[in-house]
């Protein structure tokens, strides 16, 4: 026998969203990302795990654009971005407020993200789609973690990336 599933609407889901109140604790900080629809899938998937607040910065598109719109949805109804003007006095505000500056990137030193251990509240660094992270970035970071790579390609889509360690700091969190 086949089960009837009956799936949620929009105002159902939306009702359930406003009554979580636990925070989660992750800013994540995008640099000189260069596609709208990129940003916007991160905006849509740093909504939907909650983050506190997403940074962008460099030439990061930021949400006014279309491409952004488009792909982030209802992922910017709570509007909690902001644009950095000087990434690096960003990235040092929140260290000085206690953050642990996360980088996303391939480096020699790099934790499996699956291993890593994080010290929250953490600020989730990525870089360029192409040259991810730049070197004046990176070395501010804390810990640097990356998604180890088995196949022919040596990366993943840097929205894909940004929603397989978000959801693995959400875990991670809530185990905290």
């Amino acid at each position: 026998m086949l089960k009837k599933w009956r799936k949620r609407t929009h105002n159902e889901l939306a009702r359930e969203a406003s009554k979580r109140t636990a925070k989660f604790p992750v800013v994540v900080f995008l640099h000189n990302i260069r596609s709208q629809y990129n940003v916007g899938a991160i905006l849509r998937t740093a909504d939907a795990v909650g983050v506190e607040k997403v940074i962008l910065s460099g030439y990061t598109p930021t949400p006014e654009q279309k491409g952004v719109k488009k792909t982030a949805l209802r992922g910017l109804v709570h509007k909690r971005w902001e644009f950095a003007d000087d990434s690096i006095k960003s990235l040092q505000k929140y260290k000085k407020a206690g953050y642990q500056i996360v980088g996303l990137e391939q480096c020699h030193e790099s934790n499996d993200f699956q291993k890593a251990k994080y010290t929250f509240p953490v600020v989730l660094v990525l870089g360029e789609e192409v040259e991810g992270i730049h070197n004046d970035i990176l070395r501010y970071c804390d810990q640097v973690i990356e998604i180890p790579m088995f196949g022919a390609a040596h990366s993943l889509n840097v929205s894909v990336a940004a929603g397989i360690v978000l959801y693995d700091l959400l875990a991670k969190f809530k185990q905290f």
